[in-house]
């Protein structure tokens, strides 16, 4: 939910600096700058998750998270 108010302002902070702004080349160029999402390489992520609960995801195929995934969807697997 945080996000979405981060959006929100984000939103409405480059719509104020675009506002001042008299050139329409400038404020595309803004705009794209500021609103386009940020990549995030997966290596970055790597380095964040601890190794060791690194291996454990990577030891398993994706097959076994699409059967996971749709037992939990599907089935509940609620307590």
């Amino acid at each position: 939910m945080q996000n979405y108010y981060l959006l929100i302002v984000r939103k409405y902070i480059i719509k104020l600096i675009c506002a001042c702004v008299p050139s329409k080349k400038m404020r595309r160029k803004i705009r794209r700058a500021m609103a386009q999402p940020k990549i995030i390489p997966l290596v970055e992520i790597d380095n964040v998750i601890p190794k060791d609960v690194l291996d454990k995801i990577e030891s398993y195929d994706n097959a076994f998270y699409y059967k996971h995934n749709s037992e939990i969807l599907v089935g509940g697997g609620g307590t």
